[in-house]
């Protein structure tokens, strides 16, 4: 996660002859933007589910039962299992980890997201706003989209059985959040409020499976079929209430 930092500090100092700080968007200011990039990704959780709800074969299970914890299985004792298991049924396992990667999401998430963020609505937000806002979106989306492939093909990152088709839906995740994270980037005037955007997706992923059973990892959680349609119906949402308000949210504003 700090490559994209350690490049973005190399170019802005060597090859742009630009502060860093400046460069990258470090600044800190809080101001409502920064509170959406934190409260965004948990209403994307519920929405997410909610659809994951609709797809054929896909049922509503107890948490104990749920893919999410099928997959720490695979990398726990007996025991281990037994102790997640008698918890899940005592207690509200889905808000307990909701708040939990909620509060991991804007402290230890987004110092790990920044030094992604760095690079991609830091450095690259610079290099590509001449280009407007959807161009730039895109294609830092892109970017950040390749950036996992190797980690998708190679050890099943979020994908662990469709790997192959899994970079595709990486790249659609990936674009589609980063028009939402260039208008956070944009509005808050700081890359810091896109790196709690992306902290707190990190720490709700796997809440986003908790309580499904059935679909495959192309169509379940954030990174499945579901997620993308959530985000797809959070920007129509953005987009429509934009246009009624006689307002255009898709300009860049630093």
């Amino acid at each position: 996660m700090l490559v994209p930092l350690a490049v973005s500090v190399v170019l802005a100092r060597f090859v742009d002859r630009r502060s860093v700080k400046e460069m990258l968007g470090i600044r800190f200011r809080w101001n409502r933007f920064f509170t959406m990039a934190w409260l965004l990704p948990p209403l994307l959780v519920l929405l997410t589910l909610g659809i994951n709800l609709f797809f054929p074969g896909v049922d509503f299970a107890p948490a104990k039962e749920g893919i999410q914890v099928e997959r720490m299985g695979q990398n726990l004792s007996d025991e281990e299992m037994a102790n997640i298991m008698e918890q899940a049924s005592r207690f509200p396992v889905f808000w307990l980890a909701l708040v939990s990667g909620m509060v991991a999401g804007i402290s230890v998430n987004a110092v790990f997201a920044f030094g992604e963020e760095a690079g991609w609505r830091g450095y690259l937000y610079q290099v590509f706003r001449p280009l407007g806002f959807w161009q730039s979106s895109l294609l830092i989306g892109l970017i950040w989209g390749l950036w996992h492939a190797p980690l998708i093909l190679l050890l099943g990152h979020n994908y662990p059985v469709h790997r192959l088709a899994g970079v595709g839906m990486m790249l659609l995740f990936c674009v589609l959040h980063s028009v939402i994270l260039t208008y956070i980037r944009s509005q808050s005037g700081s890359v810091l409020a896109p790196a709690i955007y992306h902290g707190t997706i990190n720490g709700l992923g796997g809440v986003s499976l908790l309580h499904l059973q059935g679909g495959n990892d192309l169509l379940n959680g954030l990174t499945g079929l579901a997620g993308l349609l959530g985000v797809f119906l959070i920007l129509l949402v953005w987009i429509g209430y934009g246009r009624r308000q006689g307002k255009r949210l898709d300009v860049l504003q630093d």
